[in-house]
């Protein structure tokens, strides 16, 4: 909690003047400078808490985190890849005639795949 709190550049703003832009700047400037989104999300989630405590207790009439936008979890080498024309066809080359479609087009595990 205190990494996020230290990290926001809005921390003098008042919270009745504090807008989504403030929230959406601040996400911003945390992925330029490298954060992981994990690391981004759980920064934003305490922040937000905050203003979701704020907003129960009357202070603000709404969150203004509410629908920002955070950078995706997912790493860029554990995104999927989809073969060439060429790899396609070294596929259809090497599997059984009776399970070649399965084999290029059927979207299966290696597991699966093997089962079969």
């Amino acid at each position: 909690m205190d990494l996020a709190a230290a990290s926001v550049p809005f921390g003098q703003v008042p919270l009745a003047e504090l807008r989504r832009s403030h929230v959406e700047q601040w996400v911003k400037q945390m992925a330029t400078r490298g954060l992981a989104p994990g690391t981004i999300g759980t920064r934003v989630s305490n922040v937000r808490a905050v203003l979701r405590a704020a907003v129960r207790d009357w202070v603000i009439a709404h969150d203004p985190s509410d629908s920002v936008t955070l950078p995706r979890l997912r790493r860029a080498e554990a995104a999927m890849t989809l073969p060439t024309n060429g790899q396609v066809g070294a596929i259809l080359s090497a599997a059984d005639e009776r399970f070649r479609a399965l084999a290029a087009f059927a979207g299966l595990r290696l597991g699966e795949a093997a089962g079969l």
